[in-house]
């Protein structure tokens, strides 16, 4: 939710935000005022609908994902060549893990069980305005749910996204999240972004992706609930999670949502 994951790992599509003060000067706030008309005169003349067309594929322009290989394809390669033994050995452990063991054939399984926002306090800021970690399960119908509570941050706060994975069958390569913000009552975009994860092969154990800190809108203007619309996808086009959920962005954290994780959790 909120403002996008910025970071080597991700490409995006989000208007700068402007951060206003707790008592801003009135040459400020009619800036922002100017600027909020601007933006809604814009965005009248471009309905919502629109938007969601631009905003396919636009982040993997020119990118050609590489070719996909069967893990039997990497546990097998090397064989016939004695003296490269040792280190392919060792190149298809650190790539495999100890517990790839799937033959050929077996179906690539990708389970996305949480996404987790950690609200720290922010670069120079003061370790009170950190917020609460809210985690949204995903495992069975918990995606459809998670869009019926909103989960409500703070304005100008900062977050950081962790995603909670398990991996089987087969290597998934380039598995990335594609998330699109858009206002809940206009539709209107506020930000467009695709989180790379990587590739990974399968394990027997959970795998866990973090996304560097990012900070949420903190202008006035920029309060009010929002809808984020997400999807788990990989190189090869597999879907495989697509889920909607709610926030808000408002002038406090909201250490009463039932998302919010309690210490030792």
């Amino acid at each position: 939710g909120g403002r996008g994951m910025s970071g080597p790992e991700e490409s995006r599509d989000t208007p700068p935000a402007a951060a206003a003060g707790a008592g801003g000067q009135s040459s400020q706030e009619s800036d922002l005022r100017a600027e909020a008309a601007a933006n809604a005169a814009a965005s009248a003349a471009t309905p919502p609908e629109a938007d969601a067309d631009d905003a396919d594929d636009d982040d993997d322009d020119g990118y050609v994902a590489p070719p996909a290989a069967d893990i039997s394809e990497v546990r097998d390669a090397g064989k016939g060549h004695p003296e490269d033994d040792e280190s392919m050995k060792r190149y298809k452990e650190a790539l495999l893990g100890p517990d790839a063991s799937s033959g050929p054939g077996a179906p690539l399984v990708v389970e996305i069980l949480e996404l987790r926002l950690e609200h720290g306090a922010g670069p120079g800021a003061a370790s009170e305005d950190a917020g609460p970690t809210l985690s949204v399960a995903l495992g069975g119908s918990a995606a459809e749910a998670a869009a019926a509570a909103p989960l409500t941050v703070k304005g100008g706060g900062w977050r950081r996204v962790s995603i909670r994975f398990r991996v089987r069958g087969q290597i998934v390569h380039g598995l990335k999240l594609k998330m699109r913000i858009r206002g809940a009552t206009s539709g209107i975009q506020l930000e467009r972004a695709t989180l790379m994860l990587g590739s990974y092969a399968p394990k027997a154990a959970e795998q866990v992706y973090a996304a560097p800190p990012t900070q949420y809108p903190g202008h006035i203007f920029a309060r009010g609930t929002y809808i984020a619309d997400c999807e788990f996808v990989d190189d090869a086009g597999n879907q495989h999670l697509a889920f909607t959920y709610r926030f808000v962005i408002g002038r406090k954290w909201d250490w009463d949502h039932p998302a919010v994780v309690k210490d030792g959790e």
